[in-house]
């Protein structure tokens, strides 16, 4: 969640890489794309969405 919220793409990528749940949430129930979305990371949001097996889910 830090790599999302700060933009760090090479540590997503090796996190992505190790098998890591791109949709897993945080306490505040936000996901990576939404964390990096939230601090302007747009090119972060492309990076997650592009090298994982996202799926937007518009409800719970």
């Amino acid at each position: 969640m830090l790599a999302a919220a700060t933009g760090q793409d090479r540590i997503i990528e090796m996190l992505i890489n190790a098998g890591v749940d791109a949709q897993l949430r945080n306490k505040e129930d936000l996901n990576a794309i939404q964390i990096a979305t939230n601090a302007g990371h747009q090119q972060t949001v492309k990076f997650i969405h592009d090298r994982s097996n996202f799926v937007f889910k518009l409800f719970n």
